[in-house]
């Protein structure tokens, strides 16, 4: 049984992610966050990083009316807010192009502290073990914005970090 923290945390979730969808139309977009908590409680992580993991899109993909980050403030604390606000990709009034954004965000995570670096990674580790959910066309780019992200990510979870390198070469040999 969770307890009042956690169930506060979850709510959050539950609320900023309801009625989305994963990419593949069917399934909902909060299982998402629960991968990623789930690959981070698998290694050993406790505390901060797990509700961070829960929380990691609510202020980029949650109802922009709402005031995300003190909501997690309130419920989880700065520490959990930090990570989060740290995995959250820039908020542009004006998006520039997507290679542009990336580097950006690449550049940005490279000054990142160490349990934000193992939070994206193991974001993009449930995603790549999402891989059928991406759209074909979409894949080479993935591959090759991850193959950046490990560069900036080398003082992240080994663990993690080996099998997304894993994930990548074999993904580029069935290419």
């Amino acid at each position: 049984m969770p307890d009042h923290h956690d169930q506060k945390v979850r709510d959050i979730m539950m609320r900023a992610h309801d009625g989305q969808m994963r990419k593949d139309g069917v399934t909902p977009y909060w299982k998402h966050p629960v991968k990623v908590r789930r690959i981070l409680r698998s290694l050993g992580y406790k505390g901060a990083i797990l509700d961070a993991a829960l929380l990691h899109d609510v202020i980029e993909d949650g109802d922009p009316s709402v005031d995300w980050a003190t909501q997690i403030l309130d419920a989880a604390g700065w520490e959990v807010l930090e990570l989060v606000m740290w995995v959250t990709n820039t908020h542009w009034d004006v998006k520039p192009k997507r290679h542009i954004r990336q580097e950006w965000e690449c550049r940005r995570l490279s000054q990142a502290p160490v349990n934000a670096k193992i939070l994206k990674l193991a974001d993009r580790l449930a995603n790549l073990r999402d891989w059928d959910d991406l759209d074909a066309g979409f894949r080479s780019l993935y591959l090759n914005e991850t193959k950046q992200l490990l560069l900036v990510t080398m003082h992240g979870d080994h663990r993690i970090h080996h099998e997304i390198s894993k994930i990548v070469s074999r993904r580029q040999v069935l290419r």
